[in-house]
């Protein structure tokens, strides 16, 4: 995001950026065609479209850039039972050049940022930093009743602000359910697993699975063993690989994610509005802890629906034909 710099500029999206890496996307794709490109730019919702290419550079720099904000509203609205945020936070970003795609994913190999704008905050009556205090909270099991084992990476000694560490597995509950053998704890955990991902999956672009997540691996503490690794904690969730999990039983944690994951790769690969060239539009529609993904595409419109509370939640008929479904039924 950085190459060019500019006084006077927060140094994002400059012309010179853009030309650079049109340049070298065309001089390699010369050499290699099959080339993909991705941008390394973590920026506001507002800045990072232009690394995809906008303008007179549409279709002409990078391929894939990471959603990073899909991660952190996923969580939010888990934490929060609410999906207004992310309906808000979601509908800054531009449109995407059909050449390029996002990489979605809920974890990845570095920890969590609360990348909750004040603005967005402000729109949904919360306040920014009292809700990025409260993430980082509940995601570390601190906020009472969270099922989340988490722990807090690069403290802000002013703000008291800080970053969270951990497996996918453990921040949804997933671990803390099957340490202590709580079966009715489980399931939910799973789901909301399940969930997550069905949203990453669901976003469109290309899904991405880090560190075993596809086997709901839990947090790896055993890097506190390793001198080089001790001091930083994301190392939890970058554990050795144990293959062995791959075989293990259909009703075992692994099996059901891996089951899981799989028939959402299924879904995608056979549905044409999961297309990486189909734009998403996030809504919230008739109650606050539902959020819409909808697709619209010449073969079949696609709306995901995903909920965020543990209580049964109501959709009219209605809310889906004016999404353009009208026969409707469950992928």
């Amino acid at each position: 995001a950085f190459i060019w710099k500019k006084l006077g500029t927060d140094c994002q999206n400059q012309p010179e950026v853009h030309a650079i890496t049109q340049a070298l996307r065309a001089a390699a794709h010369i050499a290699a065609p099959a080339l993909i490109i991705k941008a390394e730019a973590i920026v506001g919702p507002n800045q990072l479209v232009g690394y995809l290419g906008q303008g007179e550079h549409a279709g002409k720099v990078s391929e894939i850039a990471y959603h990073n904000s899909l991660m952190v509203q996923i969580w939010s609205a888990f934490a929060a039972q609410d999906a207004r945020l992310m309906e808000i936070a979601l509908s800054r970003f531009g449109t995407v050049p059909t050449t390029a795609a996002w990489g979605t994913y809920i974890r990845c190999h570095d920890d969590i940022g609360w990348a909750i704008d004040d603005t967005d905050a402000h729109y949904t009556g919360v306040n920014g930093h009292d809700h990025r205090m409260f993430l980082a909270d509940y995601y570390t099991g601190r906020f009472y009743g969270s099922p989340a084992r988490g722990v807090d990476f690069m403290i802000d000694e002013a703000s008291g602000e800080r970053r969270t560490s951990g497996s996918a597995a453990a921040l949804a509950g997933v671990q803390q359910a099957a340490r202590v053998g709580d079966l009715r704890a489980l399931a939910p955990a799973i789901d909301r697993y399940m969930c997550g991902y069905a949203m990453v999956f669901g976003f469109g672009g290309i899904p991405l699975l880090y560190m075993g997540d596809e086997l709901g691996l839990t947090n790896d503490y055993s890097y506190q063993e390793v001198p080089e690794h001790a001091d930083d904690n994301r190392w939890m969730h970058r554990p050795q690989m144990p293959w062995d999990l791959t075989k293990a039983p259909a009703d075992s944690v692994a099996g059901r994610v891996l089951a899981i994951i799989k028939r959402l790769g299924e879904v995608k690969a056979a549905v044409p509005s999961l297309h990486s060239a189909v734009g998403t539009k996030v809504e919230v529609p008739e109650h606050p802890a539902l959020v819409l993904f909808s697709r619209r595409h010449a073969a079949g419109n696609f709306v995901g629906v995903f909920s965020f509370s543990p209580q049964p939640q109501t959709l009219s008929v209605s809310a889906l034909q004016h999404r353009g479904i009208n026969r409707v039924f469950d992928l």
